[in-house]
């Protein structure tokens, strides 16, 4: 019982998401965040950082190295299609990195705001004391 109502809360949070967003980069998080009863995290994002937890930790470099292109922009087109994240399953890691990188790039707002990017900036002129 309690594992169908949780599949059909997850199914609700899932389809309210793709009505909300229904393309892949249609996604402006500060929205997300503001909604009821969801989830707060686009199912992309929520796939592709699961998998990576599972499956990329002790991998080095996977998000300097690139996945292929060619299968980027095909389970891209596929979660734009179909709004389907559990394509993602037969994806490899590389890839998956790669999505997850092009799917930040390509918020509508970027993920450290404008209204933030300076304090960013300021902050990152600082040094540690502990290195001098």
């Amino acid at each position: 019982m309690f594992i169908t109502s949780v599949k059909t809360r997850s199914q609700t949070i899932v389809n309210r998401a793709r009505r909300e967003f229904p393309k892949f980069s249609d996604v402006d998080l500060t929205t997300v965040v503001k909604l009821k009863d969801i989830d707060n995290i686009p199912p992309v994002l929520h796939k592709a950082i699961a998998f990576i937890e599972k499956s990329g930790l002790n991998t080095e470099g996977i998000y300097r190295v690139n996945g292929s292109l060619d299968e980027v922009n095909r389970y891209k087109d596929q979660i734009d299609n179909n709004a389907n994240v559990d394509v993602l399953d037969k994806a490899e890691l590389y890839v998956i990195c790669s999505l997850l990188k092009q799917f930040l790039r390509e918020l509508p707002m970027p993920l450290v705001t404008y209204d933030a990017y300076q304090a960013f900036m300021d902050a990152n002129k600082f040094t540690d004391m502990k290195t001098e």
